[in-house]
């Protein structure tokens, strides 16, 4: 935790989820304030997969349950890259953190909001949230979004 007057908030004292991955960690002043969002962007090849990888690892190291994170991608295509960059990643550590991981899938954010189709409307809104801690959205425009 840490005051969040230097970060223009009133005084008060705000959480700080570290992401385990020292020099994000700096970036980030300490880490990610909880409630707030964080977008990693970049081009092909640089890292931002293996930014989620390493943040979805410490996650779980930190306790957070799998079944309490979601990996969205806007599309099917995407969200099966993701998953297979995620197997390909646990195949190579072989922890029992990773053993964790490899139960994560992504999926599309209208499968996550659970879209209907037939009545044009999505089964989670600000008046039913996702029952997640953490949603992590790739392939944003290039980037990818986490929101503890």
């Amino acid at each position: 935790t840490q005051p969040s007057q230097a970060m223009g908030y009133p005084q008060q004292m705000i959480k700080l989820l570290t992401t385990g991955i020292a020099g994000l960690d700096k970036i980030l002043k300490g880490g990610i304030s909880e409630g707030s969002s964080v977008a990693v962007v970049g081009g092909p090849g640089t890292g931002k997969t293996s930014v989620v990888f390493a943040l979805l690892h410490c996650l779980l190291n930190m306790g957070i349950s799998a079944d309490r994170i979601a990996l969205t991608c806007p599309t099917g295509r995407a969200a099966q890259r993701l998953t297979e960059s995620l197997r390909a990643g646990v195949s190579r550590i072989g922890d029992l953190t990773a053993l964790m991981m490899s139960s994560l899938s992504a999926r599309t954010i209208h499968r996550l909001l659970g879209y209907s189709p037939a009545s044009g409307r999505f089964n989670h809104h600000c008046e039913n949230p996702i029952d997640a801690d953490v949603v992590i959205i790739d392939e944003t425009d290039s980037g990818v979004l986490v929101c503890p």
